[in-house]
C-alpha cells in the first residue's frame, strides 16, 4: 500500500501518540479521531487534524458514519484503531471507504473472549493454562474452594482490573463476595502458573508475522505495565508465530504470557489491537512499514536499545512501591534511565494533554460512580455487546 494519510482512533492512548509520531516521522500525514473531547493526542504538533466523534460503544452507527465522512473528506488511505473501538470498526469495516488495519470481526471477538481464546490456542497444541468458564457466583465459589490457587476474571475485562488471585485470604473473599457473574456476564477461573510475566505485540498479514516484540516491566498501575523494555524471547516468538499462522491473522495482535521455570510459555489472554509493545520500537526501526505492509522482506524486531515508561504513571503508581531507601534508588535509576513516551521536547503539548485526559476521565468516573480505570474505557470497550 502507498500510504499518504493515516487516521488513528483511540487517540487517548499513549500507544496511539507513539504511532502518530512514528508515522509523522516517516512523512505520512496523521489524523486522529477520539470520542473524548480532550486527550493527549489533540495537542500534538504531529497531528494534522483532530476530530471528536461519537462514542463507539454507545453510538456505533454514528461513530462509523463519522469516520467514513472523515475518510472521504480528507482522502484517508488507512485507518488504524488502537483501543477497543477496534471491535466496532471491525464489525462495520465494509462501510469504511479505505483500508483498515483490523482482522475479521468474528475472529478478533473470539480472541478477545478469555475462554474462547484459550480453547482456540489449546486446539493447536499451544501452551495455555487450564481454564473453566462459569456463569454464577456459586459456581465460581465452588471452583475456587475445590482448587484455590487460581485466577478468576470476567471473560471480557481489561488491565487486570477485575482479576482475583484466589488464595482465599480475607481480601480475596471480599472481592469474590462482590462479583457479578451470570450467563450474560460469565467469568473464567484459570490455573495459576508460577513464573515471570511477559507481554508481546505483533503485526501480521495473512498468517505471517511482519513485526514482533516481547517485553517486560518492573512497575505497574494495578496489573498494567507502565515501564517497557524489550526482552527477546524465542519461546514467545515461536508461540505467536504458530498461532498467527494457524489462525491466518492479519492486523495487530498482542498476548500476555507466563513463562514457567522450565522455560515453557503459557498464553493467558489475547488483545487483538495496539498495546504498549509499540514503545519498544525506535521511530527509525521500521514499524511504520510493517503497519503499512510495505518493504519488510524479513521479520522486524526492536534493537532493544530503547527503554520507555509512562512518566506520570511512574510518579503516581511507581513511587507507591517505594518502601525503603533501596527501593527509592531503584525507582530513581529506572525513572532516569527510561524515556517518557508522552513528554517529548519536540512535541511537548501532549504532556499537558494527558492532564486534560485524566481530568475528563475523573469527571466521568464521578458522574457514573465507577473507577477511573473503568471510566477510561467506558465509551470504547467491547463486552460482547449485541448492538
Amino acid at each position: 500500500m502507498n500510504i499518504k494519510r493515516v487516521l488513528f482512533t483511540g487517540a487517548r492512548a499513549p500507544a496511539a501518540l507513539e504511532l502518530a509520531r512514528q508515522f509523522n516521522a516517516a512523512g505520512i500525514e496523521v489524523y486522529i479521531a477520539e470520542s473524548l473531547p480532550w486527550h493527549l493526542g489533540r495537542l500534538s504538533r504531529v497531528v494534522k487534524k483532530s476530530f471528536q466523534v461519537s462514542a463507539p460503544r454507545q453510538q456505533p452507527e454514528c461513530f462509523i458514519s463519522e469516520l467514513a465522512q472523515i475518510v472521504l473528506k480528507y482522502s484517508i488511505d488507512l485507518i488504524i484503531p488502537t483501543c477497543e473501538e477496534t471491535f466496532t470498526i471491525a464489525r462495520y469495516r465494509d462501510r469504511l471507504p479505505c483500508a483498515v488495519l483490523v482482522d475479521e470481526f468474528d475472529k478478533i471477538l473470539k480472541f478477545h473472549h478469555k475462554y474462547r481464546f484459550i480453547e482456540c490456542a489449546r486446539s493447536y497444541g499451544l501452551g495455555v493454562p487450564y481454564t473453566d468458564i462459569l456463569t454464577s457466583k456459586a459456581e465460581v465459589w465452588a471452583r475456587v474452594q475445590a482448587k484455590p490457587h487460581v485466577v478468576a476474571k470476567p471473560v471480557y475485562s481489561r488491565f487486570g482490573s477485575e482479576a482475583i488471585l484466589c488464595a482465599l485470604g480475607e481480601k480475596e473473599i471480599q472481592k469474590l463476595n462482590s462479583i457479578e457473574c451470570s450467563p450474560g456476564r460469565p467469568w473464567v477461573v484459570q490455573q495459576f502458573i508460577e513464573g515471570r510475566a511477559i507481554c508481546s505485540y505483533s503485526v501480521a498479514h495473512q498468517g505471517q508475522l511482519l513485526a514482533h516484540t516481547s517485553y517486560q516491566g518492573s512497575y505497574f498501575a494495578g496489573k498494567a505495565t507502565i515501564d517497557f523494555r524489550y526482552d527477546s524471547n524465542a519461546a514467545v516468538q515461536a508461540w505467536v508465530e504458530a498461532f498467527v499462522r494457524a489462525e491466518n491473522v492479519s492486523g495487530q495482535i498482542s498476548f500476555d504470557f507466563i513463562q514457567a521455570s522450565d522455560g515453557q510459555v503459557y498464553a493467558i489472554e489475547c488483545n487483538p489491537r495496539t498495546t504498549s509493545g509499540v514503545h519498544t520500537f525506535e521511530p527509525h526501526e521500521g514499524l511504520v512499514l510493517a503497519l503499512c505492509r510495505e518493504g519488510r522482506p524479513s521479520l522486524l524486531v526492536p534493537t532493544g536499545k530503547r527503554r520507555a515508561h509512562l512518566g506520570l504513571a511512574m510518579l503516581i503508581y511507581g513511587l507507591s512501591d517505594v518502601k525503603s531507601f533501596r527501593d527509592a534508588l531503584r525507582w530513581l535509576k529506572s525513572f532516569m534511565g527510561h524515556q517518557d513516551v508522552v513528554l517529548n521536547w519536540k512535541d511537548p503539548l501532549p504532556a499537558v494533554g494527558q492532564w486534560l485526559t485524566y481530568l475528563n476521565l475523573g469527571v466521568r468516573a464521578q458522574r457514573l460512580g465507577i473507577t477511573a480505570i473503568a471510566a477510561s474505557t467506558y465509551d470504547i470497550e467491547w463486552n460482547g455487546d449485541s448492538k
